[in-house]
């Protein structure tokens, strides 16, 4: 029995020892042709000269630098050099709950070493340089991309971009309750507001305040003359 363990040993140590991984990624090269199909969906083909069946992961952002905005992902199966990938962001959001603008969009194919697919393509060796590059704020992933231009929601890019630094200054100022409230600050910044219903409280005393070019609405307590919260798009409460 125990020849036949060592035995085996062996044959799985030399099966190991035949495989022949690359030192480095070094060479390796991904193209990318996307081809748009409507206005959220892009088909992705992919070429590239990394050997066996490797897996590749798609993203999608805005091809000026990204925003924060998720609109989805997915991987590429590759056999023989070339694979067929599909990107649907319509049922993805930003972190602000909205649809992507219409504008120019940069989609991505990149291959990570350290993906439990990929490790068997590229080895352990490899695998572990790129989670430390990583971390030293680098990357040796190989990646390839090309842009589009989606329709998405049909609204401006630059509209969208406006509302979202609007709103990120509207969290960062507003971050705890009883904000002081600056009726000309807000209107300097985000033009006239629209005075909503109150269903929550005395109305006298607690108003709503809608902000259209953020989507946003004050409730401010003009009494304390302070700002109690503020909610996402129109609201009463």
């Amino acid at each position: 029995m125990k020849r036949w363990m060592m035995f085996l040993l062996t044959m799985l140590f030399f099966a190991g020892c035949g495989k022949d991984y690359p030192a480095s990624l070094d060479g390796f090269w991904i193209k990318v042709s996307p081809m748009v199909t409507g206005p959220y969906t892009v088909d992705v083909d992919v070429t590239t000269n990394l050997p066996g069946e490797p897996v590749l992961s798609l993203g999608l952002d805005l091809a000026d630098g990204p925003l924060g905005i998720a609109p989805g992902g997915g991987k590429v199966f590759v056999s023989d050099g070339k694979g067929r990938g599909t990107l649907d962001s319509s049922p993805s959001v930003t972190p602000l709950n909205e649809k992507i603008p219409s504008g120019k969009y940069k989609v991505t194919a990149t291959y990570y070493p350290n993906w439990e697919e990929n490790v068997k393509i590229t080895g352990k060796e490899v695998a572990e340089k790129s989670i430390n590059a990583v971390l030293t704020g680098k990357s040796i992933d190989v990646e390839g991309s090309g842009t589009v231009f989606l329709k998405g929601s049909g609204e401006k890019l630059e509209d969208a971009k406006r509302r979202w630094s609007g709103r990120q200054w509207v969290e960062d100022k507003v971050k705890f309750a009883d904000y002081p409230w600056e009726p000309d600050l807000w209107k300097s910044k985000f033009g006239e507001w629209e005075l909503l219903k109150t269903e929550n409280g005395n109305p006298n005393i607690i108003k709503m305040y809608y902000f259209k070019v953020v989507d946003i609405t004050l409730m401010v307590n003009v009494l304390k003359n302070e700002i109690a919260t503020y909610r996402m798009g129109r609201s009463n409460k």
